[in-house]
Formats: C-alpha cells, structure tokens, sequence
C-alpha cells in the first residue's frame, strides 16, 4: 500500500516510480476509486471507475453521447483524465471544442450505459 502526495493510496505494482500494471486506487477514506490497468501512471485499457452514482468501465463511458439539463446534445465523451481531487470528462463539444467537466456530483447528474448517454449541468465558467 503507498500513500499518493493527494492523499489516494494504491496498491499494485510499480515501476520507475510510476504505477504500473493491475492495481486499485483507493480515496484517503478507503472507498475505491479505479480498479484496473495502469501504463506508466495512467489508467489503461477497461478498467473500473467508482463514483458515488455507480461504477462504469472507462470503455464503457467513452463515446458517451453528453446531454444537458435541457436535454440538447453538448457533445461526446473521449476520455478520462485523473486529477488530484476528482476525476474530469474530456468531451468534444458541438460548438466549443474541447471541454473539461469534473466529475462530482453537482455536475454530472446520470449516467445511462445502456443506451451511451450521460446528463451533465455545466457550472458557471466551464465554458
């Protein structure tokens, strides 16, 4: 088990410091957080996202379609990016290009899988 500098603690394998291999990423409160690949520090392949609405595999929520509050297209998710205090959606909008929306409550209000949609409200300043 080694302790990140945000607090996070992993366990699995390193290599040249840098998480490698299967591993879980847990929060500082013990609640998992990822559980799959890692490549030279960065999650890899289908592994397993945790979030307080659900759990989603990474090959699952790319190319999720992304609705607003009014239910207009905003545009398709094409990545996750780890950050220090949560997760962030890379979406490419319709109309702004590349958008980063964290990925906390206040912002993403469902994920549905099934028919690859995610409903998200986008915060003052995110655009």
């Amino acid at each position: 088990k080694s302790v990140l500098q945000n607090g996070d603690y992993y366990i699995g394998p390193f290599v040249d410091g840098l998480k490698q291999g299967k591993g879980k990423l847990y929060f500082p409160n013990g609640q998992i957080k990822y559980e799959g690949d890692f490549v030279k520090d960065k999650y890899e392949g289908k592994g397993k996202f945790v979030y307080d609405k659900g759990e989603y595999y990474i090959g699952d929520l790319i190319g999720c379609d992304i609705f607003l509050d009014d239910e207009s297209h905003f545009g398709v998710l094409k990545d996750v990016m780890k950050t220090g205090a949560n997760d962030v959606y890379i979406v490419d909008s319709d109309e702004h290009g590349e958008i980063y929306i964290p990925v906390i409550d206040d912002c993403i209000n469902s994920v549905d899988i099934e028919n690859k949609k995610i409903y998200v409200t986008l915060l003052k300043g995110l655009i």
